[in-house]
């Protein structure tokens, strides 16, 4: 197992290597997995792109500034961002793969 920390614009980003599961049954359905939600500091995000597509992750606030910005080489592996500077509040989470983009609904308590 690798874990890879790095930090982007003051948050901390864990990216854990995976292996495949029944989990990955489940991602295939949905393309993409975000939990817990509501979350308190972290927020984990799965996705079924290719490893080498980057794909990039942004938070809006409630009054459409983004809060958080940060481009990845993808997402099959998973990432847990530790968002524990944001206030507490409803957020929009956006993910772009370039090809396509996901919006998600999360809460921070």
């Amino acid at each position: 197992m690798v874990n890879i920390f790095s930090t982007v614009g003051g948050y901390m980003i864990y990216c854990p290597k995976v292996m495949p599961s029944a989990a990955g049954i489940q991602l295939a359905k949905e393309k993409y997995k975000i939990f817990p939600n509501p979350f308190k500091d972290e927020l984990s995000a799965f996705a079924l792109w290719p490893q080498d597509m980057a794909v990039h992750i942004k938070i809006y606030n409630s009054l459409g500034n983004c809060c958080f910005n940060t481009a990845l080489q993808g997402l099959t592996n998973g990432c847990m961002l530790n968002l524990s500077e944001l206030p507490a509040g409803i957020y929009l989470l956006e993910i772009n793969n370039g090809k396509e983009i996901v919006h998600k609904k999360i809460e921070k308590k």
